[in-house]
């Protein structure tokens, strides 16, 4: 890495990185004032993109059956497919919170209770 200076206290470095991305620390061999740490990050090819790729969504779009760039009021119609199911939750929800109250019973009073039983 070649350092050429441009005025006092300032230098310029050139350093060849090729096609790599991300962060770089570049840092002197021996701690210096006159050439603390720097970084440099060069963003990704991906993040300078604006936009979608329309070509690619439709392709997408088309294998999956889905639909390309839908009207507002259709992105939440299902086409006449549903599944009718049922699914009642409140006893195991019901049964999680007792267990929750119980292992807090524990956690909280079990020092004291096994403290009592070894006594006897």
């Amino acid at each position: 890495m070649k350092a050429s200076k441009l005025a006092a206290g300032s230098f310029r470095v050139r350093m060849p990185v090729g096609r790599r991305q991300g962060l770089f620390r570049v840092r002197p061999l021996v701690e210096s004032r006159a050439f603390p740490e720097i970084g440099l990050y060069r963003q990704e090819d991906e993040l300078t993109d604006y936009g979608s790729n329309d070509f690619v969504l439709r392709q997408i779009s088309a294998a999956t059956g889905g639909r390309f760039n839908p009207d507002p009021k259709d992105v939440f119609d299902a086409g006449g497919r549903n599944i009718a199911s049922i699914m009642q939750l409140w006893p195991g929800l019901l049964a999680l919170a007792v267990a929750l109250n119980l292992a807090e019973l524990v956690l909280r009073k079990g020092k004291s209770l096994f403290a009592r039983v070894s006594a006897r």
